[in-house]
């Protein structure tokens, strides 16, 4: 992992957004004291960016598998279709949870856990088996409506989950997706579009196990509005902004001709506030009123990662979920983060290492095409002492990501820094390094070389590694069309930065950060 020392990633983006402004701000040149001082107040510290912060995003406490759900006969029997890594590894505690309370016991639901804590398999398993047991399914007609607020959102989805279970996996039970957004152009034929979806996502042509292997597009992905309007599809993929569209208008109204909704899901559901929020609620409530619904009659799901806890907040978030959704919530699923086993193994003899070896040993981790012999080759041509290098010194017998987890899972500032992170959230990167470290200049430095190193540590390619880490950084001031990384959340005016170890960022209009 080829990962620059956030401080100075920091300074690099505040240097951008100094660029930014002055281009987008121009003073005329015959207002030198006016240039200056804009110069002058943009190097004012803290003014543009605050940050890095850095937070940790361990593994979630597990339950039962959805062999387990389909043996309890919770699930529908068809899910041993699915993969073994899929139905036979442990879920989320959340996720079973959710599964429970929205197939089991017909409730509403939100979801609030974290990034990566897998919010979308909670409501796509439920609809799954829903539509499995659906002994109608041939007629067309929507039975789940999802609603995310933007088409990036919705397209990620539709091509990483959507598509390859419910046209992929189970293509032989005839579910029908459909995406009808913007994106979805008018007077486009099927060949278009076909070819259009083809090209945009490499997985879709990919030979297995690698991709789905497709030379053309299953009948059962609606790719154009004239399919949608003649044949409705089970589930339609869409934004708010387009419901009111197809609510409007009478051409639209094929959409929901035979629509038995059984799911109404909306995405990231803290973005609907304000009158945005009231929109969204009477478009609900016209949407049952236009395929006479009762608000029992379909689960309503909400999900987020940016949600407040507590209990006054959990009461908070059930009130807005009902009065947006129109119906009774009673439910907030949460998520449980968890130290790594090794971090927390009582009988492992722990070893501690200096600021100076975590950073001179960073450097070694530098190297994308880094391997345990090089790895052992630079420990061995390194200033650490005879002590700290064996202690890193990597044994033979494993993957070199595994004998690195082996290895640092009993360093003490490692256990540290994951204990402090599990406990705080996000942290200022120099507070952390000060703790871990002292107040000296090679902090800075030592903790970039062990988180670097934390990432990168995991015992099998599929798990956590040791600490799932991301940098933040917050911009202020700046209106939220100007700096797009990654997904961001926004409060109080301020954008924040979500700087993925590891991961290229782009804006909505495709330019590389």
């Amino acid at each position: 992992m080829n990962e620059r020392n956030p401080i100075q990633l920091g300074r690099d983006l505040e240097a951008t957004l100094r660029r930014y402004l002055r281009t987008a701000l121009p003073i005329n040149r015959n207002f030198p004291k006016l240039r200056q001082r804009l110069d002058d107040a943009l190097k004012q510290p803290d003014l543009l960016l605050k940050g890095p912060f850095i937070e940790a995003l361990p593994d979630f406490h597990k339950a039962g598998s959805l062999r387990e759900l389909v043996a309890e006969g919770i699930l529908h029997r068809d899910f041993d279709q699915l993969a073994e890594r899929e139905f036979g590894r442990p879920l989320h505690r959340h996720q079973d949870s959710a599964i429970r309370a929205i197939t089991g016991g017909g409730e509403n639901v939100v979801i609030a856990t974290g990034t990566g804590s897998g919010k979308t398999e909670c409501f796509l398993y439920p609809i799954l088996d829903s539509l499995l047991k659906d002994p109608e399914l041939a007629q067309p007609g929507v039975r789940a409506l999802l609603v995310y607020p933007l088409n990036a959102l919705a397209n990620d989805q539709l091509y990483k989950r959507l598509v390859p279970m419910f046209v992929g996996q189970f293509a032989h039970a005839g579910i029908r997706v459909g995406r009808f957004t913007g994106l979805t152009r008018k007077d486009q034929s099927r060949a278009q579009a076909e070819d259009e979806a083809l090209a945009t996502e490499p997985f879709f042509r990919m030979p297995p196990p690698d991709g789905l292997g497709w030379k053309r597009v299953p009948d059962n992905w609606l790719l154009t509005r004239d399919e949608m309007l003649r044949t409705p599809p089970h589930i339609l993929i869409t934004n708010y902004a387009m419901l009111e569209h197809l609510l409007l208008f009478p051409k639209n109204s094929g959409l929901f001709k035979g629509a038995k909704l059984r799911f109404i899901v909306l995405d990231e559901v803290h973005t609907y506030a304000g009158a945005q929020a009231t929109e969204v609620a009477f478009l609900l409530r016209k949407l049952r009123q236009r395929i006479n619904i009762q608000p029992k009659d379909a689960r309503c799901i909400g999900t987020s990662a940016s949600l407040a806890s507590g209990i006054e907040a959990e009461a908070g978030i059930l009130r807005f979920a009902s009065d947006l959704f129109g119906t009774e919530f009673k439910r907030v699923v949460r998520g449980e983060r968890r130290q790594h086993a090794l971090l927390l193994d009582g009988q492992a003899a722990t070893f501690s290492l200096p600021a100076t070896a975590w950073a001179e040993l960073g450097s070694i981790d530098s190297d994308n095409t880094l391997t345990l012999a090089k790895w052992n080759d630079g420990v061995a041509s390194s200033e650490l002492t005879t002590g700290a290098k064996a202690h890193v010194t990597l044994p033979p017998s494993d993957s070199f990501e595994a004998a690195l987890a082996r290895v640092f899972g009993s360093t003490e500032q490692l256990r540290l820094a994951s204990q402090i992170l599990s406990q705080s959230g996000a942290v200022r990167f120099g507070e952390l390094a000060e703790r871990l470290f002292g107040s000296g200049d090679e902090g800075g430095r030592a903790l970039a070389g062990l988180v670097s190193i934390g990432i990168r540590a995991k015992l099998t390619p599929n798990e956590y590694s040791l600490l799932p880490a991301r940098y933040h950084f917050f911009v202020s001031g700046i209106d939220n069309a100007v700096v797009k990384l990654g997904r961001s959340s926004t409060s109080n005016a301020a954008e924040v930065l979500d700087l993925r170890l590891g991961r290229k960022f782009h804006d909505d209009d495709g330019h590389n950060w």
